[in-house]
């Protein structure tokens, strides 16, 4: 997994919509596959990168060579507006490579160039080795390339998330040492081309390992993992640092049982979200979230026992509103699928959408990247037999095409487009109108049960929040002239979704 800014997204600063008049907008769908007809295997996307309107992908796979080696391809693929592929290339090939796919180790610089890292395996020491990055344009051109694993020939290092800083690079994961008998969790400063400036290490006394790092406002980072102490207790851990990698303060969170790692997000008031799965006593992972302040302190925490089948968090983008849209794999009798997932503030579930494949098969989405649109774009692979690559591009309520390989363009036009994910949208018992509105609408309430309404501006930004059990009108004095979208919410699940005008006559 890997940890997102804030997804701040400014329809009038990206520009990058297809706007005809001042209420029409154009949205594209597409939920498609890549590389299922190629004779190798092991095809998979493992981060995405939304840019110029359009996306670049990275992944690898596996090839069955002559001689009997299996040689494996470092490769990234540049993926259209609508979802077509527009050209792939190999980057790097070797026998030993390595890439984790939950993190992030393929990003947007700020000076527009891409920036990938993956690890090459020495044979000491499964999972680790050197670390590679790589130095691309946006054509996917190779600009540099260095291992900054050959600066330590004694040393074995893993890799899980790369983010820029001002004037570099931070590495964040796992340090081995040659004669240790425990890992470590790392962190490295270099510059953009490669350069070690500062590595540091922490940890507890026994395994120690590093997944997450995020720049914190005051220039250090907090950075999160998993630790096992002298007494063998696996809990989830967390540790703040300088803006020089010195630990400040460390943080222990779960139960007594052998609990997931910890992955630290940055909330917009600056406090930390903190997202993992607590283990309990008959062995199973529950979906597990705290709050912590800005020294560490505890604020809140949940375990969420009513998802039984749900076995961790896979990727997570905050939201302006302190809510985050989340990706957590669940597993059933089906195969292994992607459940998309809408929480506010408080932690608390306002909808949950399945995102799926192929029933039997086991699929994974990997990474969600915000898009100028308003929208989302998910990246990832099947990994039963046959494998390819998947990728999903979603509006902020999470709504799809509902088959693999389609693609959609729907033009809002002052009218409510219905939902187009796979759910059945219900409509019998709530209404909204009139669409468009001016000042009011009235909500229509047929089952006089209480139920939350909520409205979403094209950013994904909570505007307005209503609760209520009958049918009732509602001032949009303080809403401007635009598109958005709404919800109702009952017994804490979406029961209808659409998409409402504001005209201002």
């Amino acid at each position: 997994m890997k940890l997102k800014f804030i997804c701040i997204l400014s329809m009038l600063l990206s520009c990058p919509l297809i706007i005809r008049g001042q209420d029409t907008l154009d949205f594209v769908y597409f939920n498609k596959v890549y590389n299922e007809n190629i004779d190798s295997f092991g095809f998979s996307f493992w981060n995405i990168v939304p840019i110029n309107e359009e996306y670049i992908a990275a992944g690898w796979y596996g090839e069955l060579l002559p001689n009997g080696i299996t040689q494996k391809d470092m490769y990234i693929q540049k993926i259209d507006k609508k979802g077509e592929s527009k050209w792939k290339k190999v980057l790097y090939s070797e026998e030993n490579i390595t890439a984790f796919p939950s993190g992030n180790l393929f990003i947007l610089l700020k000076n527009g160039l891409l920036l990938l890292s993956f690890m090459t395996e020495k044979e000491t020491l499964a999972g680790y080795g050197d670390p590679h990055l790589m130095l691309l344009s946006d054509e996917g051109e190779v600009l540099i390339s260095k291992n900054i694993g050959l600066e330590y020939p004694n040393v074995s290092l893993l890799v899980r998330q790369i983010i820029e800083v001002e004037n570099g690079i931070i590495l964040m994961g796992s340090r081995f040492q040659e004669g240790d008998s425990y890992s470590r969790i790392m962190l490295m400063k270099t510059s953009i081309f490669g350069e070690v400036e500062w590595l540091k290490t922490y940890g507890l006394a026994k395994t120690s390992r590093g997944f997450t790092v995020q720049q914190t406002t005051d220039g250090g980072f907090i950075l999160g993992g998993d630790a096992i102490d002298e007494f063998d207790n696996h809990d989830m851990y967390i540790v703040k640092t300088d803006s020089q990698g010195n630990q400040q303060w460390d943080k222990r969170l779960g139960s007594e049982e052998t609990d997931c790692a910890a992955f630290a997000n940055i909330l917009p008031d600056n406090t930390y979200l903190i997202n993992g799965c607590i283990t309990n006593a008959q062995g199973n992972h529950k979906l597990y979230l705290a709050k912590l302040d800005t020294n560490g302190g505890l604020i809140w925490e949940k375990t969420y026992n009513n998802l039984p089948t749900y076995q961790a968090f896979e990727d997570l983008c905050i939201l302006e509103d302190g809510g985050f849209m989340a990706t957590a794999f669940k597993f059933g009798t089906s195969g292994t699928s992607t459940e998309l997932m809408r929480f506010d503030s408080d932690g608390k579930i306002l909808w949950q959408k399945g995102l799926h494949l192929n029933e039997g098969k086991d699929c994974y989405l990997k990474d969600i990247e915000p898009t100028p649109d308003g929208g989302y774009v998910l990246c990832g692979f099947q990994y039963t037999s046959p494998q390819y690559s998947w990728v999903v591009k979603i509006d902020s309520l999470g709504n799809t095409c509902s088959y693999t390989g389609c693609d959609s363009t729907y033009t809002y036009i002052n009218e409510v487009t219905p939902g187009v994910g796979d759910e059945p949208v219900v409509v019998s018992h709530f209404r909204v109108y009139p669409n468009p509105a001016e000042n009011y609408i009235y909500l229509e309430n047929s089952t006089k049960q209480a139920y939350i309404f909520t409205m979403y501006d094209l950013n994904g930004k909570k505007v307005l929040e209503h609760k209520a059990s009958n049918s009732e009108n509602i001032s949009l004095h303080q809403l401007h002239q635009g598109m958005y979208f709404y919800q109702f919410i009952q017994n804490e699940k979406a029961a209808i979704s659409g998409k409402l005008t504001i005209h201002k006559f």
